[in-house]
């Protein structure tokens, strides 16, 4: 028979212990097991009491107190010597005329060294963000007429400025009007 098999036995005591270990230390002496071998020999384990049951005598659950994770320190940004020497507007120059403000304007934008990690780069047009990222290259899917300026933010996590471009100015025309 299945159920005296001694691997059965051995694995159905560890799936009970596996559930009684789930208990809270302050219930666990309300939980009882009780073994029933029948008349042909068979065993069975169960939490309520039966004619010819006998309660078995549990250890005491193996626990330990959660530890905390450490805590994140307070600011993730680097050190105030991680500052750029240089954040640049690559193109357009400062001054370029746009003939055609209908055409997508590719705006790209670089930092001297190299963006940090935990920085993205934001493009400002006429004094609003237009987006974030990490790659520098922006586009602008059409231009109104006129005289816009541009500059670059570098920005952490939470889109503080950490420091910023100086102003490129563009002139956008229209064809016919």
């Amino acid at each position: 028979m299945l159920s005296n098999t001694p691997c059965l036995l051995i694995y159905i005591i560890v799936v009970l212990f596996s559930a009684l270990s789930l208990a809270e230390d302050s219930t666990q002496s309300e939980f009882k097991v009780y073994k029933q071998v029948d008349e042909k020999g068979n065993v069975t384990f169960s939490d309520q009491q039966s004619p010819n049951a006998v309660e078995i005598a549990l250890p005491k659950t193996n626990t330990t107190k959660t530890v905390a994770p450490p805590k994140k320190p307070a600011s993730t940004q680097p050190a105030a010597s991680t500052r750029y020497t240089a954040v640049l507007i690559n193109t357009p120059p400062n001054g370029t005329v746009i003939p055609n403000g209908l055409i997508p304007l590719a705006v790209t934008a670089s930092t001297i060294p190299p963006l940090h990690e935990q920085h993205a780069l934001q493009l400002i047009v006429d004094g609003a963000v237009h987006s974030n990222n990490r790659t520098g290259s922006f586009t602008l899917p059409t231009v109104p007429r006129g005289s816009h300026t541009l500059q670059v933010n570098v920005v952490g996590e939470d889109d503080t400025v950490i420091q910023r471009s100086s102003t490129t100015t563009i002139h956008v025309y229209r064809p016919g009007g």
